[in-house]
């Protein structure tokens, strides 16, 4: 009874591990009322959407080489009975979302970011990864083969925001060049981090 109790706890640890934030931040985006751009107060923590515009150049995302805003990697290999992480990241620089009447500055470095999958695939026993898969995972010391030269099982996502993306975010709100023609409001994290999305259905459905 024991051992059933203990399989029970770790399995739910991990699935909280894997899944807690992804729905925590769908609650918060839930619980959230949207807030107009120009009522927005100083450090109130609030809810807007907007269409998101490069600040500067696009980063690179790694496995589909697609010029992006933002993106995130995640790489997971089989061993054993279960699924291990190899690679979990994200990347980006900070960007602009135009909104109804002005624009953010969102700080992207403490953001959390749910966004739409533009790459998703695995390798295996019989089946080659990418050459850019390969050279992504040497650059941080793995390998897509193991020491005995096998095709280790491999499965890995990547996800990315795109300029002209309609986005959803939640952040605290900070002023900038007020009622000058460079106002903007910046979006950073303070107690609480920086959620921000691409999902339709999210962005559709929690609008309000």
């Amino acid at each position: 009874m024991a051992i059933i109790f203990i399989l029970l706890l770790t399995s739910s640890f991990w699935l909280y591990i894997k899944y807690g934030n992804f729905y925590l931040s769908k609650f918060k985006f839930k619980r959230t009322r949207l807030v107009p751009y120009n009522l927005v107060k100083e450090k109130q923590f609030a809810k807007l959407k907007g269409v998101a515009e490069h600040n500067g150049a696009l980063v690179t995302a790694p496995l589909s080489g697609t010029p992006c805003l933002f993106y995130t990697v995640t790489i997971e290999e089989h061993r054993g009975n279960r699924w291990h992480t190899l690679i979990n990241t994200t990347w980006g620089k900070d960007f602009f979302v135009r909104c109804d009447s002005g624009k953010v500055l969102l700080r992207s470095a403490s953001a959390y970011a749910h966004l739409n999958v533009s790459f998703d695939g695995s390798s295996g026993m019989f089946k080659d990864a990418s050459d850019r898969i390969e050279k992504y995972l040497n650059r941080s010391g793995n390998s897509t083969t193991d020491a005995l030269g096998f095709n280790r099982k491999l499965k890995y996502k990547e996800t990315l925001l795109l300029p002209g993306e309609e986005v959803l975010m939640m952040g605290y709100g900070k002023w900038k060049n007020k009622n000058s023609s460079e106002e903007y409001l910046l979006l950073y994290g303070g107690e609480k981090a920086i959620y921000f999305t691409n999902l339709q259905d999210w962005v559709s459905k929690m609008s309000n």
